[in-house]
């Protein structure tokens, strides 16, 4: 099975998030982590039978005028 998790953040810290992902992996999943890219971070990496993919918002606002954290 393919499993995409989404996230707002740029997954350097995510203890809670790297532990599924890792699991899911770990039991044959096709796993892809989709995170937030910032300055310094590679926008691709593979790690523990997963991948993290990391994308560059043009602008953190929502609709609705509420922003990212």
């Amino acid at each position: 099975m393919n499993i995409t998790l989404l996230i707002l953040n740029p997954s350097t810290n995510d203890a809670r998030v790297h532990k599924e992902a890792k699991t899911l992996a770990s039991h044959g999943h096709q796993v892809i982590v989709v995170a937030l890219w910032q300055e310094g971070l590679k926008r691709y990496e593979k790690q523990a039978g997963y991948e993290i993919i990391r994308l560059c918002l043009l602008t953190r606002k929502w609709r609705g005028g509420q922003s990212l954290h």
